[in-house]
């Protein structure tokens, strides 16, 4: 399950954070403190053999970045969202594949991470970035595509959640 709401399909993601929780100030200290590091998975700096190494070990995060990507299908000229978009790996490949992205998380390090890489791959145009809350931030933007990737796992209600995708994705 990989967390998108697509025009009227829903598949459930396996994390997201209940900003509403009193863990979430935990969540968001361990993302500010960490987020080259968190990203460090994604990267393939190391050699073909740490590379291979690498996406071995992480086999099951490159897997549902493959399955979200085919989902996703043509993104061609698509707006999409991005929650708890992270350091934007999804958010830059989106961006290279021609989507317009919006991408928001919570830490402020993540979302510095995402832009420089958005800057990097030459997609700073097609990406636009915010630090806050999915859920008070003033969106009025509609999309045809919204992910939760890996942010399910910190939520304890997703409803209101699913509800603001439900609400932004046309």
């Amino acid at each position: 399950l990989i967390g998108c709401w697509m025009s009227s399909r829903l598949a459930l993601s396996t994390r997201c954070f209940d900003l509403m929780a009193d863990e979430s100030a935990k969540v968001q200290d361990y993302f500010e403190r960490v987020p080259l590091a968190f990203d460090r998975i994604y990267r393939q700096d190391r050699g073909p053999l740490g590379n291979a190494i690498e996406r071995w070990r992480h086999r099951s995060m490159f897997e549902r970045f493959r399955v979200t990507l085919d989902l996703c299908g043509d993104v061609r000229g698509k707006r999409i969202l991005d929650i708890g978009c992270g350091s934007g790996r999804y958010t830059v490949e989106l961006a290279r594949r021609g989507a317009e992205v919006v991408g928001v998380d919570f830490s402020h390090p993540m979302i510095e991470l995402a832009t420089r890489l958005a800057r990097e791959a030459g997609v700073s145009v097609r990406c636009r970035f915010f630090v806050g809350d999915i859920l008070r931030l003033p969106l009025e933007d509609s999309f045809e595509i919204s992910l939760a990737i890996g942010v399910f796992d910190y939520v304890r209600e997703p409803e209101p959640i699913l509800s603001k995708m439900k609400q932004l994705t046309r």
